[in-house]
């Protein structure tokens, strides 16, 4: 496990483990783990969504801020453990919660957000907003905060 030869053996030897790096959704759009997890709000929404509900249904999760080896993809497995301990890593917080606090951060509020993805916008319009979704750090300066 991680190349640790002291490791205990990983479920994935067993087929008992997953690791999931991205989605695509039915309209096409496909959001990483890598990039959504910090992307826009309803990427960053539906990406905890996936992780509380994979939380109640796995006992392992190790999501993005678990350890350094989980940066771009969710971890679930179905490891027995006798004390029935299950993991849930970092802490699932609602995806509706997470989207509203990262749609502040960016300086607007659109109601509209929730854990939930809304329909497919243009192409155009999503690169738009993606572009959008931060601001862009200029070498020397802080920003804002000048």
């Amino acid at each position: 496990m991680n190349g640790n030869p002291r490791a205990s053996i990983s479920e994935h030897a067993f087929g008992n483990a997953l690791d999931i790096a991205s989605f695509t959704l039915a309209d096409g759009r496909k959001i990483t783990v890598k990039d959504g997890w910090h992307g826009l709000p309803e990427e960053q929404g539906f990406l905890r969504d996936v992780q509380g509900a994979a939380c109640d249904e796995f006992s392992t999760v190790l999501a993005p801020g678990s350890n350094a080896y989980h940066y771009d993809h969710i971890h679930v497995d179905l490891m027995r453990r006798r004390d029935g301990h299950r993991a849930c890593n970092p802490h699932a917080v609602s995806g509706e919660e997470v989207a509203a606090r990262a749609a502040r951060y960016v300086g607007r509020r659109d109601p509209g957000i929730t854990g939930s993805l809304g329909p497919r916008r243009s192409a155009a319009s999503f690169e738009e907003r993606r572009a959008r979704a931060l601001p862009m750090a200029e070498p020397g300066g802080d920003g804002e905060f000048d």
